[in-house]
């Protein structure tokens, strides 16, 4: 079934051809959900919902020190957010510049983390049931219109399943 992408790795031991079919698979889907995501972002110019939320939240802890100065609020329990996931505030924190474009990098934040996502969802199927397997899984949230839309807002939905 494969004969003609033989003349790729020809020479190659199988279970290299193997990992790279695998691999170039898996790199498919991530740049397919990518490219969806940012497709759907450039109709999305202003920050809608809890957006605003997450993207004040980020510039009052980069503000009040950084990422170090958010763990340290939530440490002592002056920071009780309790509808927002704090590791996503977290890694919107160093993006926020209080300008602008927060909005543009915050939503390539979380099409980071969508990505780390399917990511950490094809490794956990690949471990228990194999590559095919895994592949086919990670293809369903990877290629569906939800996530793609939920990669180019800001907020939590695609990190949480792998946190």
């Amino acid at each position: 079934m494969l004969r003609h992408l033989d003349l790729l790795g020809r020479g190659l031991p199988l279970a290299l051809r193997r990992a790279l079919y695998e691999a170039g698979a898996l790199l498919l889907l991530l740049l397919a959900l990518s490219a969806r995501s940012l497709t759907l972002s450039r109709e999305h110019g202003v920050p809608i919902y809890d957006e605003v939320a997450y993207i004040q939240e980020a510039r009052e802890f980069k503000a009040e020190g950084g990422v170090l100065g958010a763990i340290a609020c939530h440490l002592q329990g002056r920071c009780q957010g309790d509808n927002r996931h704090p590791l996503f505030e977290l890694a919107l924190i160093p993006f926020m510049h209080g300008d602008g474009a927060d909005l543009a990098r915050g939503k390539l934040v979380s099409l980071a983390s969508a990505l780390l996502m399917l990511v950490v969802f094809y490794l956990s199927c690949r471990a228990l049931w194999g590559p095919g397997v895994a592949l086919i899984a990670a293809a369903i949230p990877g290629l569906s219109w939800r996530m793609a839309i939920l990669s180019q807002h800001i907020t939590q939905q695609p990190v949480a399943p792998s946190v």
